[in-house]
């Protein structure tokens, strides 16, 4: 519990005294001064009794110091009016299309999604949208010599301009399991007789 009184007796000093009293039944007191200082008016004025009243009025609490509960602010700060959720993981092989899900909670109505993938485009992949909720990825052809791992990346806006956190996939394209390169094919028959049917 705390109990605290302050004394003004003339606008440039203030005088404050805070007793606490802890659970454990200790007692702290405090005494305090503050020195209210203003530039813009007389020293006759700061040092004059009577000017202490014109302080308790709203018209002169123009001056205080502003007293804000930051911790409301910081609250604030943290609530997010835009999610979106895309999965963290798409496989499969060269050229294949694979479809995806993604969600999306918002406040306002969502106005589009931006993605970014510039390696996966860049190797000859395709992001192509196929309702507000589903989207494909066209896989580039595997490469033997390099990464076959590329990051999509996107974030959703809505119609009141806000914008979610980044979303990240990792699109990992496959070697395919018979290689035209390591792979030769030899008929069973090399030389066919002329029967006429074949």
């Amino acid at each position: 519990m705390t109990i605290g009184t302050s004394y003004t007796p003339f606008p440039l000093l203030t005088l404050n005294a805070e007793q606490r009293q802890g659970k454990s039944g200790e007692r702290e007191m405090r005494w305090g001064m503050e020195l209210n200082y203003r530039f813009h008016e007389p020293w006759h004025q700061q040092i004059n009794p009577g000017q202490v009243t014109a302080l308790r009025r709203i018209a002169g609490s123009r001056f205080d110091f502003v007293d804000r509960n930051n911790q409301i602010v910081l609250e604030y700060r943290k609530t997010h009016l835009l999610h979106l959720f895309t999965p963290s993981l798409l496989m499969g092989y060269g050229g294949e299309q694979k479809t995806f899900p993604i969600s999306v909670n918002s406040k306002y109505a969502l106005a589009r999604i931006d993605w970014s993938a510039s390696a996966l485009l860049a190797q000859g992949g395709k992001i192509i949208r196929e309702s507000s909720d589903r989207f494909s990825v066209q896989l580039p052809p595997y490469r033997t010599q390099g990464d076959n791992t590329y990051s999509m990346s996107a974030v959703a806006v809505d119609t009141q301009g806000n914008i979610s956190r980044s979303a990240t996939t990792q699109v990992t394209v496959l070697e395919a399991e018979v290689s035209a390169l390591n792979s030769s094919i030899e008929p069973e028959n090399i030389s066919l007789p002329a029967n006429g049917k074949a």
